[in-house]
Protein backbone atom coordinates (compact mmCIF):
# COMPACT_ATOMS: atom_id res chain seq x y z
CA UNK A 1 0.00 0.00 0.00
CA UNK A 2 0.83 3.97 -0.16
CA UNK A 3 2.29 6.00 3.00
CA UNK A 4 -1.14 7.06 3.83
CA UNK A 5 -2.65 3.56 4.01
CA UNK A 6 0.51 1.93 5.87
CA UNK A 7 0.72 4.33 8.42
CA UNK A 8 -2.83 4.05 9.66
CA UNK A 9 -2.51 0.80 10.66
CA UNK A 10 -0.39 1.31 14.09
CA UNK A 11 0.13 -2.13 14.80
CA UNK A 12 2.00 -2.62 11.47
CA UNK A 13 5.50 -3.15 10.53
CA UNK A 14 5.89 0.16 8.59
CA UNK A 15 3.99 2.12 11.16
CA UNK A 16 6.41 0.89 13.92
CA UNK A 17 9.59 1.50 11.68
CA UNK A 18 8.41 5.49 11.15
CA UNK A 19 7.78 5.80 14.78
CA UNK A 20 11.65 4.56 15.81
CA UNK A 21 13.08 6.50 13.10
CA UNK A 22 11.44 9.63 15.09
CA UNK A 23 12.26 8.85 18.38
CA UNK A 24 15.63 8.25 16.96
CA UNK A 25 15.95 11.65 15.60
CA UNK A 26 14.72 13.25 18.58
CA UNK A 27 17.49 10.93 20.49
CA UNK A 28 19.64 12.27 18.28
CA UNK A 29 18.65 16.20 18.84
CA UNK A 30 18.55 15.69 22.36
CA UNK A 31 22.15 14.15 22.61
CA UNK A 32 23.33 17.09 20.27
CA UNK A 33 21.82 20.07 22.83
CA UNK A 34 23.23 17.99 26.06
CA UNK A 35 27.06 18.51 24.37
CA UNK A 36 26.60 22.00 23.51
CA UNK A 37 26.06 22.79 26.78
CA UNK A 38 28.20 20.47 28.44
CA UNK A 39 31.03 21.87 26.12
CA UNK A 40 29.62 25.42 26.43
CA UNK A 41 30.13 24.55 30.38
CA UNK A 42 33.56 23.52 29.84
CA UNK A 43 35.05 26.02 27.77
CA UNK A 44 33.37 28.89 30.22
CA UNK A 45 35.16 27.02 33.30
CA UNK A 46 38.69 27.08 31.43
CA UNK A 47 38.30 30.79 30.28
CA UNK A 48 37.32 31.52 34.19
CA UNK A 49 40.11 29.75 35.67
CA UNK A 50 42.44 30.93 33.22
CA UNK A 51 41.58 34.70 34.34
CA UNK A 52 41.51 34.08 37.94
CA UNK A 53 44.07 31.95 38.58
CA UNK A 54 43.51 30.59 42.30
CA UNK A 55 40.23 32.45 42.93
CA UNK A 56 37.84 29.67 44.35
CA UNK A 57 35.01 30.94 43.47
CA UNK A 58 32.72 33.28 41.16
CA UNK A 59 29.50 34.38 40.88
CA UNK A 60 27.62 35.77 37.30
CA UNK A 61 25.03 34.95 34.70
CA UNK A 62 25.58 31.78 32.69
CA UNK A 63 23.67 30.94 29.40
CA UNK A 64 21.54 27.28 28.83
CA UNK A 65 20.59 27.89 32.47
CA UNK A 66 23.49 26.61 34.12
CA UNK A 67 23.97 27.87 38.06
CA UNK A 68 25.32 31.20 38.77
CA UNK A 69 28.00 30.37 41.19
CA UNK A 70 30.74 28.28 39.66
CA UNK A 71 33.00 26.63 42.50
CA UNK A 72 36.64 26.47 40.95
CA UNK A 73 39.51 24.26 42.72
CA UNK A 74 42.77 26.34 43.38
CA UNK A 75 44.68 23.23 41.60
CA UNK A 76 42.44 23.49 38.29
CA UNK A 77 44.86 22.64 35.70
CA UNK A 78 43.45 23.30 32.33
CA UNK A 79 46.34 21.84 30.18
CA UNK A 80 46.39 18.97 32.38
CA UNK A 81 43.04 18.20 31.85
CA UNK A 82 43.20 18.88 27.65
CA UNK A 83 46.01 16.00 28.39
CA UNK A 84 43.47 13.91 29.62
CA UNK A 85 41.06 14.17 27.19
CA UNK A 86 43.61 13.68 24.47
CA UNK A 87 45.20 10.93 25.88
CA UNK A 88 41.93 9.11 27.91
CA UNK A 89 40.88 6.97 24.87
CA UNK A 90 44.66 6.24 24.21
CA UNK A 91 46.33 3.03 25.43
CA UNK A 92 50.13 3.05 25.52
CA UNK A 93 51.73 0.45 23.10
CA UNK A 94 52.79 -2.71 24.31
CA UNK A 95 56.73 -3.23 24.00
CA UNK A 96 57.74 -7.17 22.60
CA UNK A 97 61.04 -8.32 23.46
CA UNK A 98 63.74 -8.37 20.58
CA UNK A 99 63.75 -12.16 21.13
CA UNK A 100 60.46 -12.37 19.44
CA UNK A 101 61.47 -10.73 16.46
CA UNK A 102 65.03 -12.80 16.07
CA UNK A 103 62.64 -15.59 16.60
CA UNK A 104 60.37 -14.41 13.54
CA UNK A 105 63.33 -13.76 10.94
CA UNK A 106 64.60 -17.33 12.13
CA UNK A 107 63.86 -19.22 9.08
CA UNK A 108 66.56 -16.76 7.45
CA UNK A 109 69.55 -17.32 9.79
CA UNK A 110 71.39 -18.33 6.77
CA UNK A 111 70.52 -15.15 5.10
CA UNK A 112 71.37 -13.09 7.39
CA UNK A 113 74.56 -15.04 8.23
CA UNK A 114 75.44 -14.68 4.46
CA UNK A 115 74.91 -10.87 4.18
CA UNK A 116 77.03 -10.70 7.89
CA UNK A 117 79.75 -12.09 5.98
CA UNK A 118 79.18 -9.42 3.60
CA UNK A 119 79.05 -6.78 5.77
CA UNK A 120 82.26 -7.92 7.66
CA UNK A 121 83.85 -7.97 4.05
CA UNK A 122 82.88 -4.54 3.14
CA UNK A 123 84.20 -2.70 6.69
CA UNK A 124 87.37 -4.75 6.53
CA UNK A 125 87.72 -3.45 2.50
CA UNK A 126 88.50 0.44 3.75
CA UNK A 127 91.40 -0.46 6.09
CA UNK A 128 93.05 -2.38 3.64
CA UNK A 129 92.86 -0.16 1.05
CA UNK A 130 94.72 2.52 3.67
CA UNK A 131 97.67 -0.13 4.01
CA UNK A 132 97.76 -1.48 0.22
CA UNK A 133 98.07 2.56 -0.72
CA UNK A 134 100.74 3.38 2.45
CA UNK A 135 102.55 0.52 1.11
CA UNK A 136 102.12 1.37 -2.88
CA UNK A 137 103.63 4.72 -1.72
CA UNK A 138 106.20 3.44 0.08
CA UNK A 139 106.99 1.20 -3.00
CA UNK A 140 108.15 4.25 -5.32
CA UNK A 141 111.48 4.78 -2.66
CA UNK A 142 112.61 1.26 -3.82
CA UNK A 143 115.45 0.53 -6.13
CA UNK A 144 114.93 0.14 -9.95
CA UNK A 145 114.91 -3.27 -10.60
CA UNK A 146 112.67 -3.60 -7.68
CA UNK A 147 110.23 -0.79 -8.14
CA UNK A 148 108.18 -2.08 -10.79
CA UNK A 149 107.58 -5.70 -8.88
CA UNK A 150 106.46 -4.56 -6.26
CA UNK A 151 104.27 -1.54 -7.47
CA UNK A 152 102.82 -4.14 -10.07
CA UNK A 153 101.60 -6.15 -7.12
CA UNK A 154 100.13 -3.48 -5.11
CA UNK A 155 98.18 -2.23 -8.36
CA UNK A 156 96.75 -5.70 -8.54
CA UNK A 157 95.85 -5.84 -5.34
CA UNK A 158 93.95 -2.56 -5.45
CA UNK A 159 92.45 -4.23 -8.60
CA UNK A 160 91.18 -7.13 -6.77
CA UNK A 161 89.58 -5.06 -3.78
CA UNK A 162 87.72 -3.05 -6.52
CA UNK A 163 86.67 -6.82 -7.80
CA UNK A 164 85.50 -7.48 -3.65
CA UNK A 165 83.61 -4.46 -3.07
CA UNK A 166 81.82 -5.09 -6.60
CA UNK A 167 80.75 -8.12 -5.56
CA UNK A 168 79.99 -7.73 -1.06
CA UNK A 169 78.56 -4.62 -1.59
CA UNK A 170 75.24 -5.31 -3.72
CA UNK A 171 75.55 -8.75 -2.18
CA UNK A 172 75.27 -6.85 1.42
CA UNK A 173 71.97 -5.23 0.71
CA UNK A 174 70.23 -7.80 -1.58
CA UNK A 175 70.92 -10.39 1.20
CA UNK A 176 69.54 -8.01 4.03
CA UNK A 177 67.20 -7.04 1.81
CA UNK A 178 65.94 -10.45 1.18
CA UNK A 179 65.63 -10.97 4.84
CA UNK A 180 63.73 -8.18 5.51
CA UNK A 181 60.97 -8.76 2.62
CA UNK A 182 60.62 -12.08 4.19
CA UNK A 183 60.13 -10.80 7.79
CA UNK A 184 57.48 -7.84 6.70
CA UNK A 185 55.83 -10.68 4.67
CA UNK A 186 55.24 -12.72 7.88
CA UNK A 187 54.31 -10.40 10.27
CA UNK A 188 51.91 -8.81 7.62
CA UNK A 189 50.43 -12.27 7.47
CA UNK A 190 50.21 -12.85 11.54
CA UNK A 191 48.72 -9.13 11.91
CA UNK A 192 46.02 -9.69 9.05
CA UNK A 193 45.34 -13.61 10.76
CA UNK A 194 44.87 -11.79 14.03
CA UNK A 195 42.69 -9.56 12.24
CA UNK A 196 40.15 -11.44 10.68
CA UNK A 197 39.91 -13.97 13.91
CA UNK A 198 38.55 -10.75 15.94
CA UNK A 199 35.38 -10.44 17.06
CA UNK A 200 32.37 -8.58 15.16
CA UNK A 201 32.50 -6.07 18.40
CA UNK A 202 36.02 -5.01 17.91
CA UNK A 203 35.39 -3.49 14.46
CA UNK A 204 33.20 -1.04 16.01
CA UNK A 205 35.48 0.67 17.60
CA UNK A 206 36.57 3.56 15.83
CA UNK A 207 40.40 3.18 16.46
CA UNK A 208 39.78 -0.42 14.62
CA UNK A 209 38.82 1.20 11.24
CA UNK A 210 39.17 -0.15 7.77
CA UNK A 211 41.66 2.85 7.56
CA UNK A 212 43.92 1.93 10.77
CA UNK A 213 44.03 -1.54 10.33
CA UNK A 214 45.29 -0.87 6.47
CA UNK A 215 47.94 2.10 8.35
CA UNK A 216 48.66 -0.85 10.80
CA UNK A 217 49.94 -3.60 7.96
CA UNK A 218 51.58 -1.30 5.89
CA UNK A 219 53.50 1.02 7.95
CA UNK A 220 54.06 -0.63 11.40
CA UNK A 221 55.39 -3.38 9.44
CA UNK A 222 57.79 -1.66 7.63
CA UNK A 223 59.38 0.23 11.07
CA UNK A 224 60.34 -3.35 11.67
CA UNK A 225 62.14 -3.55 8.70
CA UNK A 226 64.16 -0.94 9.46
CA UNK A 227 65.69 -2.78 12.59
CA UNK A 228 66.94 -5.99 9.95
CA UNK A 229 68.32 -3.65 7.40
Amino acid sequence: GSHDELILNLDGAYSQLILLQESHVEQKMDHRLSASRSSTSLSLKRSISASLGNNNELSCTLPFGLPSTIEMPGEYDTHGNNQKEKNGEGEAPKKDPMVRLAILNKPEVPILILGSLAAAVHGVIFPVFGLVISSAIKSLYEPADKLRSDTSFWGMMCFVMGIISVITIPAEFLLFGIAGGKLIERIRALSFQSIVHQEVAWFDDPRNSSGALGARLSIDALNVRRLVG
